[in-house]
Parts: C-alpha cells; sequence; structure tokens
C-alpha cells in the first residue's frame, strides 16, 4: 500500500441547481516536484483545457477517485454531509487503488472540514483557504471533479 501521500481534495456542484456535487481526491507524493504543466484550479481554466489535463493528472498522481451525491442525498443530508459522503467515496476509490489513506493527509480547499465528520477512522485532514491555487494535488482534484460531474451533466 502507498503510505505517506498527501490526497487533494476539492468540490464542484456546491449551490447547483441540478445534478450532483463531485468530490474529486488526488493522492501524490510530497516528494515529487514535477507538476502538469498549466495545472490550475479548474474555475480559472477553460473547459479545452480541463479537458486536456484531465487524463495528465490521472497518470501523474499516484491514484485518483471522483466521489459523487446525488442532488436528492443533497437534499435529503444537507450540502455539508453530502460533501462528506461525497469525500468518503472518493477515499474509498483511492483506498481500493492501494492508498494508505490513514497513513496519509489530506488536504482541502476552502477553511471548513467537511470530510472528518463523514469518516468512521479519518486520516489527518488540513483545510487551506484557496488550496485550489496554491496546491498541485487539490488543483489536480478540482479539475478531475469538475470534468467528471460536467461529463454526467452532459448526458443528463
Amino acid at each position: 500500500m502507498a503510505a505517506g501521500l498527501v490526497i487533494g481534495m476539492d468540490e464542484v456542484g456546491r449551490g447547483a441547481v441540478a445534478g450532483p456535487v463531485a468530490v474529486g481526491a488526488v493522492a501524490v507524493d510530497p516528494t515529487v516536484v514535477l507538476v502538469p504543466d498549466g495545472l490550475r484550479d479548474s474555475k480559472l481554466l477553460t473547459e479545452r483545457r480541463r479537458e486536456a489535463l484531465y487524463p495528465v493528472v490521472t497518470v501523474w498522481g499516484t491514484a485518483h477517485g471522483v466521489g459523487l451525491a446525488s442532488s436528492r442525498e443533497v437534499d435529503e443530508l444537507g450540502i455539508v454531509r453530502a460533501l462528506g459522503l461525497a469525500g468518503a467515496r472518493a477515499l474509498l476509490q483511492l483506498h481500493e487503488a492501494g492508498v494508505a489513506i490513514a497513513a496519509s493527509l489530506v488536504l482541502l480547499d476552502g477553511s471548513h472540514d467537511w470530510l472528518t465528520p463523514a469518516l468512521r477512522h479519518p486520516p489527518g485532514v488540513r483545510t487551506r483557504v484557496k488550496a485550489d491555487r496554491d496546491c498541485a494535488s487539490v488543483a489536480g482534484a478540482s479539475v478531475l471533479a469538475k470534468v467528471h460531474r460536467d461529463r454526467i451533466m452532459a448526458t443528463s
């Protein structure tokens, strides 16, 4: 199992009128210095650039995942608990890919930890305002979540 990784997480779809909320997660080795060229917060990228970066991010990270919470789950649980549920689903994908979640550090964009209450055995979680602009793993998670959700919305 891959241990000692940094897992960047970011959400998209908060406040959307339709569709699910998506939480992207990208696990990276903190000693990796090379970052995909042009990687930044998905809100600062064109759709074309996000689509181009999507496969690059999936190869760059040790593992990746996107968890979803449906609009019904958002309505029933509230946005904060739905984000936690989607985040837990994303972490499960990383766990299934061999990431030792408990030995990793999770970075969340923003000032609120919506993840820890959703997990039975949470890893270390740190919040950081504008992490999607300052931390490559969080920017990668932002791109994965945005592209994944946009693809779902395009087929709905």
